[in-house]
C-alpha cells in the first residue's frame, strides 16, 4: 500500500529544492561570468 499523497508531497519537495539549488548555482555562475568579462574588458582597456 502506497500513500500517493505522501509520494506527491515528497517529490514536489525534492523538485523545489533542486530548483532552488539550480537557481543559486546559476546565480553564482552568472556572477563569475560577468566578473570574468569585467576583468577581460579592464585588461583590454589598459
Amino acid at each position: 500500500y502506497i500513500d500517493y499523497n505522501l509520494v506527491y508531497c515528497i517529490s514536489y519537495f525534492v523538485y523545489r529544492i533542486r530548483q532552488r539549488v539550480f537557481n543559486i548555482w546559476f546565480m553564482i555562475y552568472d556572477i563569475r561570468e560577468s566578473r570574468l568579462k569585467d576583468i577581460v574588458i579592464m585588461n583590454y582597456i589598459k
